[in-house]
C-alpha cells in the first residue's frame, strides 16, 4: 500500500531513542496514517491514531508498549497518491537496558521494523522499513 524511501535515521544514544526520516508514497486507494512502529519486540503506538489504539490486545505485554508512544511529524492521513516526508521518534529506555542496540560498539550499523498504516476504515497496513543508522552523542 505504500512506499518507503529512508532519508536520515539517528539513534539518539544519551535519548535512548531512534529518530528517523522517511518518505512515504501512499500507493493505496484510500488515505492512510502512520500509527505504530514495531522493531525487536517493543510496538512504538501513536496514540493519536484511534485505529492504532484499537488494534493493541488488552492483554499484550505492558513492558514491551513503551509510554512515550510514537511520535510522528506530520501525523495526519496521507492522501492516495500524495508523496510526504515524514519523521518519526521511537524513544524508550529499553533500546538500551534490553541489550537491543549494539550502536556504540558498531559504528556501520543498520535497523530494521514494521510500519503500521492504517484506512479510513480502521484496517491495517503493513510496510517494512529498514536501512543504516548512525549513532549520536549530542542532542
Amino acid at each position: 500500500a505504500v512506499d518507503i524511501k529512508v532519508t536520515k535515521a539517528n539513534y539518539d544514544v544519551p535519548g535512548r531513542a531512534m529518530r528517523i526520516t522517511i518518505e512515504i508514497t501512499n500507493k493505496y486507494t484510500k488515505p492512510l496514517q502512520l500509527g505504530e512502529f514495531t522493531s525487536a519486540s517493543l510496538r512504538f503506538i501513536d496514540h493519536s491514531v484511534p485505529a492504532a489504539n484499537a488494534h493493541v490486545d488488552p492483554t499484550y505485554p505492558k513492558e514491551l508498549l513503551p509510554k512515550s508512544g510514537l511520535q510522528v511529524e506530520p501525523n495526519t492521513p496521507l492522501q492516495p497518491g500524495e508523496t510526504r516526508t515524514v519523521k518519526f521518534v521511537a524513544a524508550d529506555v529499553a533500546w538500551e537496558a534490553e541489550r537491543l542496540t549494539s550502536l556504540m560498539r558498531d559504528p556501520d550499523s543498520s535497523f530494521g521494523g514494521l510500519l503500521f498504516f492504517y484506512d479510513s476504515d480502521g484496517e491495517r497496513h503493513i510496510a517494512n522499513v529498514y536501512g543504516t543508522i548512525v549513532p549520536t552523542f549530542v542532542r
